[in-house]
C-alpha cells in the first residue's frame, strides 16, 4: 500500500505576519447618563457613555502617534440627564461644548478601525459605552485585560478573570500610569498597544484555528474574530 501524503495543514494567520495592517490602541474614558424618569421615582439608573476617545498607533521612531483623541457628546433623551464624571474623565462643560456629537465621531471612528487590528484593555467595556461593536469593522480585536498567560507573567494578577492595566504596564513596561485619578485615555491606549507589540506571542498562541475563515480568540471573551 502506497502511503498518500497528508494534506497540507490549515492554520490562521500569524499575530507575527499582520504588520501590513494598522495596529490601533484604543481607550476611553466614560461620562454616565441619569434617568431623569427613574430618579424622580427614587430609583436611580447611571449608564456609561463614552466622554473622551483616543485612538493610537506607533509612529517610524517608535513614538505614540495620536490618531483621535476628541471628547464625545452623546446622544441624549428628553429624560437623560448627563454627568462628566469630572474626577476621572477631567473634562468641564467649557471643555464638553467644544467636543464632537456622537454620529460625527462614530464616522471618524469608524473609518480608523476598519480592518485594523484593535488593541484595548477591557475593550468591552469601551464598546458598551461605545454603543458599537469594535469587530463588527476592525479585521481583529485583541484584549490585554483577559489572556491568562499574560495575567500569569505578573504575580498580582494571576488568576484573575480581567487585570489591572496599571499592574501590567508597571510590571511588562516599567513605567507608571494612572497615576492620579483622572485617566488620560491616550495613555492608557498606548500602554495596551505595547503591552500586545511586545507580547505578541502569547496573543498568537491563544488563537485556536475553527476554519479557514473564522478562529475564536481564547482570552475570556469569546469573542469570534474575521481572518479572511
Amino acid at each position: 500500500t502506497t502511503l498518500q501524503p497528508l494534506p497540507p495543514r490549515v492554520s490562521t494567520p500569524a499575530l507575527t505576519h499582520t504588520t501590513r495592517r494598522q495596529i490601533i490602541g484604543l481607550d476611553a474614558e466614560f461620562f454616565s447618563v441619569i434617568d431623569g424618569s427613574h430618579n424622580r421615582r427614587g430609583n436611580l439608573s447611571r449608564k456609561p457613555r463614552v466622554g473622551v476617545l483616543a485612538l493610537v498607533c506607533k509612529d517610524d521612531d517608535g513614538l505614540c502617534k495620536v490618531l483621535f483623541r476628541k471628547i464625545i457628546k452623546p446622544r441624549l433623551t428628553a429624560d437623560e440627564e448627563l454627568n462628566l464624571e469630572r474626577k476621572y474623565t477631567g473634562v468641564t462643560w467649557s471643555d464638553y461644548h467644544n467636543g464632537i456629537h456622537y454620529d460625527q465621531a462614530m464616522v471618524e471612528v469608524k473609518s480608523l478601525l476598519k480592518d485594523a487590528i484593535v488593541v484595548g484593555h477591557d475593550i468591552e467595556s469601551d464598546e458598551r459605552a461605545l454603543r458599537f461593536s469594535v469587530s463588527s469593522v476592525a479585521h481583529r480585536v485583541i484584549d490585554t485585560a483577559t489572556n491568562p498567560e499574560l495575567n500569569h507573567l505578573v504575580p498580582s494578577e494571576r488568576g484573575k478573570s480581567k487585570s489591572k492595566l496599571s499592574v501590567l504596564t508597571s510590571a511588562l513596561l516599567g513605567r507608571d500610569i494612572q497615576s492620579s485619578a483622572v485617566h488620560d485615555p491616550v495613555e492608557d491606549a498606548f500602554a495596551s498597544l505595547e503591552i500586545f507589540l511586545k507580547y505578541r506571542e502569547i496573543f498568537e498562541e491563544a488563537v485556536s484555528p475553527c476554519s479557514s475563515k473564522t478562529a475564536t480568540l481564547l482570552d475570556g471573551t469569546g469573542r469570534t474574530i474575521r481572518l479572511e
